[in-house]
């Protein structure tokens, strides 16, 4: 748990601040608003300034003497980002994009970029699979990762669940939960199932597998880029194809599980 892990960061915050690679920031959430305000006015994505990059001896004292509790931000090398997905493939972010960002807060705690880098550094991650709207922060980690000297994992980064409307899933197009469907009916395999083809069509083209068959057929570097459309009614015809292939003795057993 990461609260436990706190003495882990601050051991790694404080290699990246003797290399000169993080810095004290003493902004205030104010200011920060403020320039995010500016910016947005201005047109401009809303990035930090980098208003205490190059503080100097003086102005760290003035600050201090104000009683201002700084932050720790990373100091983000100059020049394009880029890394590898095993799915996007070669992802390029152009400069600017990222801005100087918050590695260990005021008040002590590491930040997420920050400590998911050092949790999977010390833990030993060797891939990370999540959503596309990850592909940011990865920017993010893959520049902590090599900052720290430690090897980043290989990413893949799947596209995200939409509802039939082209929005992101979420609770207003109905429950949400893997329990909920069981709850209202729907067999573990039938959810197995119909998971597994979001993005992703067997060789055979069938839809309708058993575990073994999709432990067999599934290859992760198949999926599709594109966003995956949650269908309730193909859900629901997949449902009856595996209740119809049950025998009734699996169907009674089934009645008589408690939920």
């Amino acid at each position: 748990r990461q609260s436990e892990r706190g003495e882990i960061y601050r051991e790694n915050a404080r290699r990246l601040q003797s290399a000169g690679k993080a810095y004290p920031c003493y902004c205030t959430q104010e200011e920060l608003e403020a320039s995010k305000q500016r910016a947005l006015a201005e047109g401009r994505t809303p990035v930090y300034e980098g208003t205490c990059r190059d503080l100097s001896l003086q102005q760290i004292e003035a600050r201090e003497a104000e009683g201002r509790r700084p932050a720790l931000r990373f100091r983000v090398p100059q020049g394009e980002v880029t890394f590898q997905d095993l799915l996007h493939g070669f992802v390029r972010l152009p400069p600017g994009v990222l801005g100087d960002f918050i590695i260990v807060r005021s008040d002590g705690s590491a930040g997420f970029n920050f400590s998911v880098v050092v949790d999977d550094a010390t833990m030993g991650i060797t891939h990370v699979i999540r959503g596309e709207d990850h592909l940011t922060n990865t920017a993010r980690h893959v520049l902590l990762f090599d900052a720290l000297g430690y090897p980043a994992p290989v990413y893949l980064h799947h596209s995200l669940l939409m509802g039939p409307d082209g929005a992101k899933m979420s609770k207003r197009h109905g429950a949400t939960a893997v329990r909920d469907y069981r709850d209202m009916g729907y067999l573990p395999q039938t959810i197995t199932n119909y998971l597994a083809l979001l993005s992703w069509s067997p060789p055979e083209g069938r839809e309708v597998l058993e575990l073994e068959e999709l432990v067999r057929l599934f290859d992760i570097g198949d999926l599709s880029a594109s966003p995956a459309v949650f269908d309730r009614q193909r859900l629901d015809w997949l449902n009856g194809k595996h209740l119809r292939a049950m025998s009734k003795y699996g169907l009674m057993a089934r009645r008589c599980l408690p939920l």
